[in-house]
């Protein structure tokens, strides 16, 4: 899928991009989640395993 033309909606956790079609809108939703594997390790050094 190559690059989308509309408007661009979103608050950094879930986006959307809402554009128009010959029948009607067509509405794009994505999620975003992201984990860091630091911070369970940094937690396990200091508990002293």
């Amino acid at each position: 899928m190559g690059a989308v033309d509309g408007a661009v909606l979103g608050n950094g956790d879930m986006g959307a991009v809402v554009r128009t079609e010959a029948d009607g809108f067509a509405f794009l939703l994505g999620k975003n989640d992201f984990w860091r594997q630091q911070q369970l390790y940094e937690t396990k050094q200091q508990q002293g395993e």
